[in-house]
Order: C-alpha cells, then sequence, then structure tokens
C-alpha cells in the first residue's frame, strides 16, 4: 500500500479552517442590542513567510467570512491583520506577495469580488517588540469601537519559528487579549526539536496562557488527501476487514516528493533538516491514519499506543543526503558565512 501525497491542485482545507469551526467563528453577538455586529480577529504573525503564503493565507481566503466586511446582525466577520518583523511601508505590495497564491479564473467574478473584500478587512502591522504588541492592541480596540462591533474573540497565528514562541506569548498575555470574548493563540510544527525541549516549551506557555487557549497544529492533516483516509476507511470497512492487515499488508510505503526547494528559508530548515521537519509529524501522522483508527474521544490514546508499538530504527536503516544546491542557497540565504563552512543537515531521508 503507497501513499503518494503530492502537490496536487487542490484547494487546501486544513486546520486553519477547522480551527476557525472549532471555536465557532458563526457566534450569535449575545450583545447584538448594544452593537451592530460582531467580528473575530485574526492576527497572522510571520504573514509573508513561506507557510503563511502557501497555505494560510488560501486557508483565510477558503474560510470566505468576510464576504460582508460590515458583518451582519446574526454572524461575525473576520478582521485580520497580517503582521510582520520590518515597517510596514507599502500595504499593497505586502498584499500583492502574501495574496500570491489566491487564484481566480478571469471569469469568476464572485471569487474576485471574494478577494477584493478579504482586502478591505487586511490590515498590516509591524510585530518585532513589546511596544508593536501595545501599539496593535490599541488599533484593534479603536477599529471595533469607532465601527461598534463587538469582538467576539481573537485568534493569534504563529507562522514563526519555534524559538520565539515563549517571548511573543507573553506579549500577546500582557497586551494582546481581548477586552471581551475568546483567546486562542495557534502553535506550528515542531514544537520543540524532542520530548525535553517540547516539555519546557509548554512549562514555558503555560506561564502566559491557559491550556484552552494554546493550539498545537500541524498543518498537513488539514490537506483533502489526508482528510479523506480515515473516512475511506470507515466507508469501506466491510470490504477493507478481510486485507486491511498485517496477514495481507507487506509494508507501507509513504512517500512525500517536494519539487520545491528550501530557498528563502534554510535558515529555518538549517536548525531542523528533513526528518523534524516532515518526517516526524506530516508523515508520522499519515502512517497512523492509514494503519490505525480513532474517534475524537479515544484518539490520544489510540495514537500513543499505535507509536509504542513502532520499532525505532537505527542509522544503519537510514538513508540521509543532500539536494545538490543545498550548500548555495544556505551561502545566498546569509546561514552560511564564507564558502569554507559547511552543513551536514540533511535534505533526504528513507
Amino acid at each position: 500500500l503507497e501513499l503518494r501525497p503530492l502537490h496536487m491542485k487542490m484547494k487546501l482545507c486544513w486546520f486553519l479552517l477547522l480551527l476557525l469551526s472549532a471555536v465557532s467563528v458563526y457566534y450569535r453577538c449575545a450583545t447584538a442590542h448594544v452593537h451592530d455586529t460582531c467580528a473575530v480577529t485574526v492576527i497572522l504573525v510571520g504573514s509573508t513567510g513561506d507557510l503563511a503564503k502557501r497555505y494560510i493565507w488560501p486557508a483565510i481566503f477558503d474560510n470566505n467570512n468576510y464576504a460582508h466586511p460590515q458583518g451582519s446582525p446574526e454572524e461575525c466577520s473576520l478582521v485580520v491583520y497580517g503582521a510582520t518583523r520590518s515597517p510596514v511601508t507599502n500595504a499593497d505590495e505586502l498584499w500583492s506577495a502574501v495574496s500570491v497564491n489566491m487564484k481566480c479564473s478571469d471569469t469568476d467574478v464572485k471569487c474576485k469580488d471574494s478577494i477584493s473584500n478579504l482586502r478591505k478587512v487586511t490590515h498590516f502591522v509591524q510585530l518585532r517588540n513589546e511596544e508593536h504588541y501595545l501599539e496593535l492592541a490599541e488599533m484593534v480596540t479603536k477599529h471595533y469601537a469607532e465601527r461598534r462591533v463587538n469582538e467576539t474573540g481573537r485568534v493569534f497565528y504563529l507562522s514563526v519559528p519555534p524559538s520565539a514562541y515563549a517571548g511573543i506569548s507573553k506579549y500577546i498575555h500582557a497586551h494582546g487579549r481581548p477586552n471581551t470574548g475568546w483567546l486562542r493563540v495557534v502553535f506550528e510544527k515542531p514544537f520543540g526539536h524532542d520530548f525535553s525541549s517540547a516539555q519546557s516549551l509548554s512549562q514555558e506557555l503555560s506561564k502566559y496562557l491557559r491550556e484552552e487557549e494554546i493550539y498545537r497544529i500541524d498543518h498537513y492533516l488539514g490537506k483533502l488527501g489526508v482528510q479523506q483516509i480515515a473516512p475511506f476507511r470507515r466507508h469501506n470497512s466491510k470490504e477493507l476487514s478481510t486485507f486491511w492487515n498485517k496477514e495481507f499488508i507487506d509494508r507501507i510505503n509513504i512517500v512525500m516528493k517536494e519539487r520545491l526547494d528550501v530557498k528563502g528559508r534554510s535558515g529555518f530548515f538549517n536548525k531542523y533538516g528533513v526528518i523534524r521537519d516532515v518526517l516526524q509529524n506530516h508523515l508520522t501522522e499519515l502512517l497512523f491514519l492509514t494503519v490505525a483508527d480513532c474517534n475524537t474521544e479515544d484518539c490520544v490514546e489510540t495514537k500513543t499506543e499505535f507509536l509504542s508499538k513502532i520499532y525505532s530504527p537505527r542509522i544503519y536503516h537510514a538513508v540521509l543526503g543532500q539536494y545538490f544546491e543545498y550548500q548555495q542557497h544556505l551561502l545566498e540565504d546569509d546561514v552560511l558565512d564564507n564558502v569554507g563552512n559547511f552543513s551536514k543537515v540533511p535534505t533526504y531521508a528513507s
């Protein structure tokens, strides 16, 4: 049985959409008699990075909950803030950069209108230090007050390296909490670089955020192909039950083929490598979905039991390598300071 999660031309309905559903973006405003409308604020930290441009912005676009920028008495609209480390000098240029993967056909007027509406509710801000977070809080409060809009909740999506998680969480706790409504902070993988660092990071975050405010996610689980694995097994359980087992399946090959290199993000990649970047999260999740089944109540226990039964590989079981231009890309991204340096971080593993 071989799964090949290639770059299919499919819209990604991934974890950001699930998150927005989980926290009930479509809240009915309990204070509708005081405020005309209500809204959910999405603050994307690292909004111009590779992950944000490839996946998060298209996911916000697909959510389509900004179609009526003024909102309605019954449904909450989205207000989006794209945060960068650099000063915002030209918002239109930033929008052109982050919207590159929002595609519409020439004849799809509705799609083009949706992009235009999303642009109207999108603002760009600099978030580099504590003062910037304070300025953002004041900006958001003023925005809603002027429009008589009730902020139902606030989502911070951290599309940044894990080394920045604790500091940003501290600023969010001090200045980023909404005056009313809930708070959710989304943390992308990798969550630490090993078990010990993951535990330490969780302890650090607990100083500033409650557990119900923390979302640790793997965006790969939101790919349409990945989402269909469990339903496919359940819907065909009768037919598959006779041979979906070790007596008939000799091996499972999960192959991830990348067409893109890491140029432009090699600074991040060189700290983690391909194993921590995709193998121990994305592809391990695929393996779990293929061989195990669970519901929302026992999924954690089932996954823990499954992982405990996997044999730990030895170094002689693995083949590691790099693509040919990796060292040159490190130099171009200023990760290596001279040609004499050399990185042994793998970009290939099997």
